[in-house]
Parts: C-alpha cells; sequence; structure tokens
C-alpha cells in the first residue's frame, strides 16, 4: 500500500487504503483458493510406482 500511495501522490496512507483495499481483498480471496487447490492435490494419495 505504501508503494501505491507514493505512486498515486497521496499525502495520507488513509487515502490510498480507502480506496485500494477491495483490490488487496478480492486478491487475497483468489490467492486463499488457489493454495486450497494446491493442497488439495498435494495432500492426495501418491500413485503406486510398484506396478
Amino acid at each position: 500500500m505504501k508503494d501505491i500511495q507514493m505512486r498515486l501522490g497521496h499525502a495520507r496512507i488513509a487515502t490510498t487504503m480507502d480506496t485500494y483495499t477491495h483490490l488487496t481483498e478480492r486478491s487475497d480471496d483468489h490467492i486463499n483458493h488457489l493454495l486450497i487447490e494446491y493442497l488439495k492435490d498435494t495432500n492426495s494419495e501418491p500413485p503406486n510406482r510398484e506396478q
């Protein structure tokens, strides 16, 4: 957020956060979904390689 504040020239971080927090919330939801899907895949049983 601090980087965004500086790039946009906002004097107060609160202005940036009030305006752009929804973007990070959506990003967090997406990352959580990806992590859950990844963990589902890695927690499945490994294939039987002795065949």
